[in-house]
């Protein structure tokens, strides 16, 4: 500190003098506040269960993805997938429990208590009149999505995209 300040470095020696007095122990934290984990499961999964409760927003079951990548189909838009499901084999019940499956797993309870998956992804569209019209999203998607464990048999219908 001393060579400091015969320098001229007047800051730097008042800073190191500050350094070099004892210190008393540091303060503790402040105890942490308890969340309550399921509270705040609830409070954030709500908006999105309510848009799905409503028809605003459509999750597709892995299973509707799987059949149209077999197929090789390019997603639809989600008012013309019903009509390409259709066509490829699938009666009109069939297609609303697909429709509405996400809603009624989303009322019941958030994802990881519900035993459902929700899977969010965005890419921007390869053309100006489809955002993937060979379905290149779709196949990676799929390929990606059959190496998780819980996309696997009966629990796999139970993933939504």
């Amino acid at each position: 500190a001393g060579i400091a300040g015969s320098n001229g470095h007047t800051a730097l020696e008042a800073l190191l003098r500050q350094l070099s007095q004892p210190s008393s122990p540091p303060s503790p934290p402040p105890p942490r506040k308890r969340v309550d984990w399921r509270e705040a499961q609830i409070a954030s999964w709500s908006p999105l269960a309510e848009l799905l409760g409503e028809g605003a927003v459509v999750l597709w079951p892995l299973p509707v993805l799987r059949l149209l990548w077999k197929n090789k189909f390019p997603v639809q838009r989600r008012q013309d997938l019903e009509t390409v499901l259709g066509d490829l084999g699938w009666e009109a019940e069939k297609i609303q429990e697909a429709k509405n499956e996400a809603a009624e797993c989303a009322r019941a309870n958030f994802p990881l208590l519900g035993g459902f998956t929700v899977v969010c992804l965005s890419y921007s569209w390869l053309s100006k009149d489809h955002p993937d019209p060979s379905s290149l999203h779709l196949r990676l998607l799929i390929e990606e999505l059959n190496r998780q464990w819980w996309a696997e048999g009966e629990r796999g219908k139970r993933g939504f995209v």
